[in-house]
Order: C-alpha cells, then structure tokens, then sequence
C-alpha cells in the first residue's frame, strides 16, 4: 500500500483499501499487517483486486507498483549491495529471495547466462494472474537494479488465473 501511496498519491491509496473486503482493508487501514508476517494467499489476491478497483488500474498499475515495492524493499545497504553485483547474480539467490516472500511454491532457475535467464515456478497454489504479474515484474525490478539495461521479459507458459506453474525468460544488456 505505500507503493501505492508513493505512486498514486494518499487518495488513491485509501480508495483502494476501501475496495477491499473489512477483512483486508481494516487491518491494512490500522497497520495490523506487517512487513515480516505470514498471511493467507487469498488476502493478498483480494488486496491486489482492491487495488486495482480502487487505483483504476491494469497490468500495466501492476507492474508499477511491483516495480516501486521492490524500489522501497531494497533501499539503503540492499540497494548498494544490488549496484556491486551482475543481474546474473541475482539470478543466483532468486529461489531464496522468492521464499521470503511467499511460503507456497518454488522458484528454480533452470538457466542464466550473460543477459538472460529462465526460470521455472512449480506448486504456487492459490496464484492468480496478477499475483504472476506482479512476480514477474519485480524479477525485472532486480534486475534493473543490479545494473540490466532494456529488460524484456516474457511468459511462456503458465501465468493465468489457477495456474500453478509458471516458465519466464528474462532478457538484459
């Protein structure tokens, strides 16, 4: 919600936890929900519908609050320790970096090489399509940060409503 907030503005941000069931938006309202908790996969996927009623928004609102999400999660020693290491290499800790996230699923990288990785999520019960839009722009955040240029990123297999497994190959100069 403060991506939303930095992107959107105040209004926008209690607009969209107003859009979410009581069950969600009040313990978002009153900072009830903490960074370092463990929450259910259905809370996030209403959240997520909340804001996109209450922002307007698309794929593309997404993407960008992903993009700003991982923008306030690496700030300060992570975000220099992010401008000392390759894309690749962030390539390398992506299955850790994805389980602090979330507890269901895996993420492997199959394969990573200069400018380019693939990888392979299995077993993300619950996820929905803008939950794999949004996990597929904040690998593209990474990314960036760790110094790639023009990065394109594509699905090629899974990422819909229901779908458990998802394949994405990311692509960098």
């Amino acid at each position: 919600m403060n991506a939303v907030e930095s992107l959107r503005g105040a209004g926008a941000r209690e607009r969209c936890v107003g859009a979410m069931a009581p069950e969600i938006g009040d313990p978002l309202r009153y900072g009830q929900i903490v960074a370092g908790g463990w929450y259910p996969i259905g809370w996030y996927k209403a959240m997520w519908q909340g804001v996109l009623a209450g922002a307007q928004g698309g794929p593309e609102l997404v993407r960008q609050v992903a993009h700003e999400c991982m923008r306030q999660d690496t700030a300060g020693v992570y975000r220099l320790v992010m401008r000392l290491v390759s894309p690749e290499t962030v390539f390398a800790g992506a299955s850790r970096f994805f389980s602090t996230y979330y507890d269901t699923g895996t993420l492997q990288v199959r394969h990573r090489d200069t400018g380019f990785a693939r990888a392979e999520w299995t077993g993300c019960a619950g996820f929905d399509r803008t939950m794999w839009q949004e996990v597929v722009a904040s690998g593209e955040a990474l990314v960036e940060f760790a110094g790639g240029k023009h990065v394109r990123h594509r699905i090629l297999s899974g990422g819909r409503d229901g779908d458990v497994d998802t394949v994405s190959e990311v692509h960098w100069v």
